[in-house]
């Protein structure tokens, strides 16, 4: 992030970056395989191309997924 490309507009200086974190229900470990894949896919389907927020990294364990994204 040392050399994050702020935006910026006639007032301010900003980068907005979030760090989500989606668990299944109960915790239950059942993120594997072709599920892993398909949740990836759709985040990058979501965040990137219906809400333009560049996805910074993105990872999954068995029970949770997170995901860090830029906002604009």
């Amino acid at each position: 992030m040392a050399n994050a490309d702020y935006r910026k507009n006639r007032h301010s200086c900003y980068l907005l970056e979030y760090h989500l974190v989606v668990v299944t229900k109960y915790r239950h470990p059942v993120i594997t395989g072709k599920l892993k894949d398909r949740l990836i896919e759709l985040s990058h389907n979501i965040l990137e191309d219906h809400w333009e927020c560049p996805i910074s990294a993105i990872n999954t364990d068995l029970d949770h997924i997170h995901i860090m994204f830029e906002a604009a």
